[in-house]
C-alpha cells in the first residue's frame, strides 16, 4: 500500500504515526492525537541533559559499528563472488578438457571400428569374389 499521507505525533515513550486513504478520517485522528500531546520532551531552546547526550554519543559509536561491518561484509561477500567466479571459471575448462579428451579418445575409437569394419568387409568381398571365380572356373572346366 503506498504512502498517500504520513503524520508523527509525539507520544508518552513512542511516536503516533499515522497513515489514512481518507482525508477527513486522518484530520479527525490528528487532531484528537494533538490534543493528547501534553508536552516534548524538551523544549529547543533548552540544553539536552547529559543522559541525552551519552545516547547520542552511543548512537554515533553504534552507527560507526555498523558501518565497519556493513563495509566487512560487502568486503567478505566481494571475496567470495570473486572465489566463486575463479571456482566456476576453472571448473568449466576442466571440464572443457575432460569433455574435449573424451571426444577425442571416443572418435579415435569409431575410426578404430571403422577401419576393421572396412577390412573385414573387404577380406569378406574379395573371399567371396575369389569364390564366385572359382565357381566360374570350374563350371567352364566341366
Amino acid at each position: 500500500m503506498a504512502l498517500k499521507k504520513l503524520k508523527v505525533i509525539p507520544k508518552e515513550g513512542y511516536l503516533l504515526l499515522l497513515d489514512f486513504d481518507d482525508e477527513d478520517d486522518d484530520i479527525k485522528v490528528s487532531e484528537e492525537a494533538l490534543s493528547e500531546v501534553k508536552s516534548p520532551a524538551f523544549d529547543k531552546n533548552e540544553n539536552i541533559s547529559p543522559q541525552a547526550e551519552a545516547d547520542e554519543d552511543m548512537g554515533d559509536e553504534v552507527d560507526s559499528m555498523l558501518d565497519k561491518s556493513e563495509d566487512d561484509i560487502y568486503k567478505t561477500l566481494h571475496i567470495k563472488r570473486k572465489w566463486m567466479e575463479t571456482y566456476v571459471k576453472e571448473s568449466f575448462k576442466g571440464s572443457n578438457q575432460k569433455l574435449e579428451r573424451f571426444c577425442k579418445t571416443n572418435e579415435r575409437e569409431r575410426k578404430n571400428i571403422n577401419n576393421k569394419f572396412c577390412e573385414q568387409y573387404i577380406t569378406t568381398f574379395q573371399k567371396s569374389d575369389m569364390d564366385v571365380q572359382k565357381f566360374n572356373e570350374e563350371k567352364e572346366n566341366q
